[in-house]
């Protein structure tokens, strides 16, 4: 049963579950081994063992052949940067617990998963189900520099476009976006890439400014070309870092989460459309989960990683939240 439409299913708190996680690593080859913590040398479980309870309602437990008989024929498509490649891997992995035949779920076009690769997809067969992940870490276009531009600039965000990928993803039955890990200066200003708005080169902008005028561009195409009686749209909340706090195990409630800046944008911008979309808010419980990032436990000599998420782990969370509202 789906959780009641007022129930905030974002607050609650994590409970320690034996029964978790609810894959291994080992059954779910198309993990990368970067998100691997286990295989790569952490010596605990532990981190893998907490369910997510909210406090006002229940949410139903996954079910993973329910989710593709509820997807039956259908396409579902992550679009955003490399958290959400993490939330895709994730459901594919949930999903084929399902599947007795795993010969019969393959990558649609051969391909290797890597952090570069701009397009990947599985197909259930036995179901007629997609599951993509396209790499939009921006959604707007990202351009050469115009001419003329100062030499410091060597690369530009079109703020006004989306980018031009969309034509892959435009009509896929359910749309689940994500964008913040990759607005702040270091992916910007500090490699050399600016914003631009309409003609003119904006190199004084604030990120967060760009964030909304981004967001907007995306709302703007949601409004006027996607038919939500078809298509199901979903904007996942940002995902939490810990660089203050990574080797931190505590459960605890954070004090301040840096992320509700360019959340409070998507509710925002999100609220003033026109078309239903639905908003997966999974900042606040992932922000007492510092215990779950990779850290250093990934290949080789890497170094810290304090924002993304060993597999499995807090992502599955995030779509047992995304099966709950699908329900």
């Amino acid at each position: 049963v789906a959780p009641p439409p007022q129930c905030d299913i974002s607050a609650g708190s994590w409970v320690y579950d034996r029964s978790y996680p609810l894959y291994r690593a080992s059954d779910c080859p198309l993990v990368e081994q970067g998100f691997r913590c286990q295989d790569n040398g952490r010596p605990d479980s532990s981190y893998t063992k907490w369910r997510w309870k909210p406090s006002q309602c229940h949410i139903p437990s996954f079910h993973a052949a329910r989710m593709l008989q509820l997807l039956r024929g259908r396409r579902i498509a992550f679009v955003g940067d490399s958290m959400g490649r993490t939330q895709w891997e994730s459901l594919v992995c949930m999903l084929l617990t399902a599947v007795a035949d795993k010969s019969s779920v393959w990558e649609v076009n051969n391909r290797t998963i890597t952090k570069r690769e701009p397009y990947l997809a599985f197909h259930f067969a036995m179901h007629k189900v997609t599951v993509e992940y396209h790499r939009s870490p921006f959604l707007v276009q990202e351009s050469p520099p115009p001419k003329h531009a100062p030499r410091r600039v060597r690369s530009i965000l079109r703020l006004d476009q989306l980018e031009a990928s969309r034509t892959r993803w435009a009509d896929a039955d359910v749309l689940v976006f994500n964008s913040g890990h990759w607005w702040n200066p270091s992916k910007t200003r500090q490699v050399g890439c600016y914003f631009y708005v309409g003609n003119t080169l904006r190199l004084g902008m604030k990120l967060e400014a760009a964030y909304q005028a981004a967001l907007n561009t995306w709302a703007r195409w949601v409004d006027s070309l996607v038919d939500t009686n078809k298509t199901r749209v979903l904007f996942r909340s940002l995902e939490p870092s810990h660089w203050e706090q990574p080797n931190a195990s505590s459960l605890a409630a954070p004090s301040s989460i840096p992320q509700l800046a360019l959340n409070r944008i998507l509710h925002r911008v999100v609220q003033g459309m026109n078309k239903s979309v639905g908003v997966l808010n999974i900042t606040t419980l992932s922000h007492s989960r510092s215990d779950a990032h990779v850290g250093r436990w990934s290949p080789g000599q890497p170094p810290l990683d304090c924002s993304h998420w060993c597999l499995p782990g807090v992502p599955d969370t995030w779509n047992q939240l995304l099966y709950a509202t699908l329900l």
